[in-house]
């Protein structure tokens, strides 16, 4: 064999062997954004349940649990002083805020369809209360347009605050 067909060998080697290397570095690297992708959504559900959390354990202290019971049996907020209105906006508003961020990150793909429809249900009953839906006329002007306009083609769905028995 002369040199230069020799040479001609060893450069169809390196182009097969360079050719692999590119389809081996593709494919680690879809790995690599698959895996990202992966603990993107699953930081985003624990960001989104911990918020929830959070909006959530202020009904845990008896004075703020003690404005929520009184509100949920006045006909209308009408009812409240400015100092209780305030107060009671400053407990339902972080979980419309948490929902407008889990609608965010659910349209955006970084968010589990069954986490996301939780999240809806537990806020319809929000609203299915009359000063949930009091609430979110009073502060919908605050939330992203989008947000605003999914929320008002919503159904609310009736909220119980205990378990009704099938023998009840």
């Amino acid at each position: 064999m002369d040199h230069q067909a020799f040479a001609q060998m060893l450069g169809n080697y390196g182009e097969f062997i360079g050719a692999i290397a590119v389809v081996v570095t593709l494919v680690y690297l879809a790995i690599q954004v698959r895996q990202q992708n992966l603990e993107s959504r699953a930081k985003s559900v624990h960001e989104i349940l911990w918020g929830f959390r959070d909006a959530q354990a202020v009904f845990g202290h008896p004075q703020a649990a003690q404005l929520a019971a009184r509100v949920m049996r006045e006909e209308s907020l009408d009812s409240l002083d400015d100092e209780e209105l305030l107060r009671a906006i400053n407990l339902v508003i972080p979980m419309f805020r948490v929902w407008e961020e889990a609608f965010h990150y659910y349209k955006g793909n970084r968010l589990d369809p069954e986490i996301w429809e939780s999240i809806v249900a537990q806020n319809l009953q929000v609203l299915g209360m009359h000063w949930g839906r009091e609430m979110w006329a009073l502060r919908r002007h605050v939330f992203t347009k989008s947000f605003a306009a999914f929320v008002d083609t919503l159904e609310p769905q009736q909220y119980r605050l205990r378990v009704i028995h099938p023998s009840d």
